[in-house]
C-alpha cells in the first residue's frame, strides 16, 4: 500500500497525534495495531473507484484525506480491541470522532469493503454490516428495543437517513436521504424513501454500487 507519508513519518505523525490528544503516558502497541490497520485499509481501498484512492493500481491513502482517515482509524480502533488494548481502541475512536466527525466504537464489526463519504455527523452503531458498504454525511444506525439491523451486500445510505431496530436489507438496497426506517424487511434492489411509518419501497435495477467500487463480479 502506498502512503502519502514514508512508513516511519506515517507512523511518527499518528504517534504524536495520539500523544497531543491523550497525554495520559499509558503504554500501548501502537505500531501492531497500525500493522493491521493498514493491511485491512489496503484491501478496503483496493476495490473502491474513486479517484485518491489508488495510485497506479495500488491501494493509496493520504493522511490529510478525512474520509480514507476515518476508515483507517475505524480498522486502528477495532484491531486495537481484537488484541485487548482498550485504551487505545477508545483513543482511536476518539481521535476519529474529533477529527472526522464519525462515531464508530471499537467492537462495532464493519465489512472488509466499505466507504465512508463525507462522514460529518455519522453514527454507525450496533448492527450486521454486509461487504461494500456505503455510508453517506448524517447517517444513522442504530438498535432500538433490543434489535439491530441486518444489512445484505451493496447497501447504500445517503446522507441524513436513519435505520434502526430489527431492519433487514437484502443486497444493493438503498436508502434515499433524509429517510427514517424502522423495524422493516426489504428484498434485494430495494430502494426506501420517506419516513417510518410511510416508507415507500420501489424495485430499482440500476447498479448504483459500480459509482464506488470496481465491479465484484
Amino acid at each position: 500500500m502506498k502512503l502519502s507519508l514514508p512508513a516511519p513519518d506515517f507512523r511518527s505523525y499518528l504517534r504524536r497525534q495520539f500523544d497531543a490528544a491523550f497525554p495520559d503516558n499509558v503504554a500501548d502497541d501502537l505500531d501492531a495495531a497500525i500493522s493491521e490497520a493498514l493491511l485491512r485499509t489496503s484491501v478496503c481501498f483496493s476495490k473502491v473507484a474513486l479517484r485518491g484512492y489508488s495510485i497506479d493500481g495500488e491501494a493509496y491513502l493520504n493522511h490529510l484525506h478525512g474520509d480514507q482517515m476515518a476508515v483507517f482509524l475505524y480498522y486502528l480502533s477495532n484491531a486495537a480491541h481484537h488484541n485487548d488494548d482498550r485504551s487505545l481502541a477508545q483513543k482511536a475512536m476518539l481521535l476519529n470522532k474529533s477529527h472526522n466527525g464519525i462515531v464508530i466504537t471499537y467492537d462495532t464489526t464493519l465489512p472488509d469493503h466499505m466507504l465512508l463519504i463525507h462522514t460529518v455527523g455519522t453514527t454507525l452503531g450496533k448492527g450486521t454490516y454486509g461487504d461494500y458498504f456505503v455510508a453517506t454525511q448524517n447517517v444513522t444506525v442504530g438498535s432500538h428495543r433490543g434489535e439491530a439491523p441486518v444489512f445484505g451486500e451493496g447497501v447504500i445510505l445517503y446522507p441524513g437517513s436513519m435505520v434502526a431496530g430489527r431492519c433487514k436489507f437484502g443486497d444493493r438496497t438503498r436508502v434515499a436521504a433524509g429517510s427514517v426506517v424502522l423495524d422493516m424487511e426489504c428484498a434485494s434492489g430495494s430502494l426506501l424513501s420517506g419516513a417510518h411509518p410511510g416508507v415507500t419501497v420501489k424495485h430499482s435495477t440500476r447498479i448504483t454500487l459500480n459509482d464506488y467500487f470496481t465491479p465484484t463480479d
